[in-house]
């Protein structure tokens, strides 16, 4: 791969490589996948979440007989929770990683760069308060300011008010007023 070149061959190591670096998101558009790359995108999926990652393959027959994929790739996509969408007539593969969100501006000082980051916060609900670890959040770099985006806003809501969250564990809360 060329430094600063637009466009490189890469085999499926090199896929897996950008992929494995990705901080934000990862879109891959293939008439195939092989399974380093898949097993690099469920790797991410775990980390960045899979609504975080996009999949457009060519699920044409003729595509996986000329070896552009392997369908056991596919399906450890697919148990990983990465949502494949089938794209016909794709010939080419495309990898593209984000890194950081830089179209929005933090309410709070005005900054315009941001990170994607597992959060952990604290919720009320009714008179408990819940820990909900690990949630996908916008991080404004300058201030640390976290933010949702509406999916998982959405998700949390439901987890937290319609029935019991089921807890990982319990935890000593210390409580200070101020």
């Amino acid at each position: 791969m060329s430094p600063g070149a637009l466009f490189s061959h890469l085999g499926s190591q090199d896929m897996a490589a950008i992929i494995d670096a990705a901080k934000r998101s990862v879109c891959y558009a293939g008439p195939g996948i092989q399974a380093k790359p898949a097993q690099a995108m469920a790797e991410a999926a775990a980390r960045l979440g899979a609504e975080m990652l996009t999949v457009c393959l060519d699920f044409d027959e003729r595509a996986m007989r000329m070896g552009y994929g392997d369908i056991g790739a596919v399906k450890l996509l697919r148990d990983a929770g990465i949502s494949v969408r089938s794209t016909l007539s794709v010939r080419t593969a495309l990898v593209r990683r984000k890194e950081k969100v830089s179209m929005l501006k933090c309410e709070i000082c005005g900054g315009r760069e941001f990170r994607q980051e597992k959060v952990d916060d604290v919720f009320r609900v009714g008179s408990r308060h819940v820990l909900v670890e690990h949630i996908p959040a916008t991080v404004c770099v300058q201030c640390g300011e976290r933010s949702f985006d509406a999916a998982t806003a959405e998700s949390l809501r439901k987890k937290l008010n319609e029935g019991e969250p089921r807890s990982a564990r319990k935890v000593e809360l210390e409580v200070f007023a101020y």
